[in-house]
């Protein structure tokens, strides 16, 4: 019942200036969700799909879109994401020209495939992040950090 308020939500034409989405616990959120959301609402300035497990690297290719103004982006526990669509994330708002470095929080807690990789992606494209959660992440290491 979730996913349909949430699609309904999405497609109502009165919240195209809508700066905020919270998803946090619609684990039936898809990349297809993600793409309509940031399609549909410009503005957002953050979004928290925090325990969307179906999620995958095509939402962070949507969410990249909105690089010109996202503050605050949650993923903790989004389980498929990975170094590679982190690191093409990263690169991608790093590489866009009208991106003003407003990515300030970053959470990507409990996403249990995320490796040394990301961090160093994060630590070379996302320079303006200050709040950044690994908390969970078991396959970062405190190599990546000492770099």
């Amino acid at each position: 019942a979730m996913l349909m308020v949430a699609r309904s939500v999405l497609s109502c034409p009165d919240i195209k200036g809508l700066r905020g989405l919270d998803f946090e616990g619609c684990s039936l959120i898809e990349d297809c969700d993600v793409a309509a959301a940031c399609e549909g609402l410009p503005h957002l300035t953050w979004i928290d799909v925090k325990g969307a497990e179906r999620l995958t690297d095509a939402s962070l290719r949507h969410l990249a879109k909105l690089s010109a103004r996202l503050e605050m982006l949650q993923l903790g526990g989004c389980k498929g994401l990975t170094d590679a669509g982190l690191c093409e994330f990263a690169a991608a708002i790093a590489g866009d020209t009208e991106h003003t470095g407003t990515l300030l929080k970053l959470s990507l807690m409990n996403c249990s495939q995320l490796t040394n990789t990301t961090l160093c992606a994060i630590a070379e494209h996302l320079t303006e992040v200050r709040d950044l959660c690994i908390y969970g992440c078991y396959r970062m290491t405190d190599d990546a950090i000492i770099r």
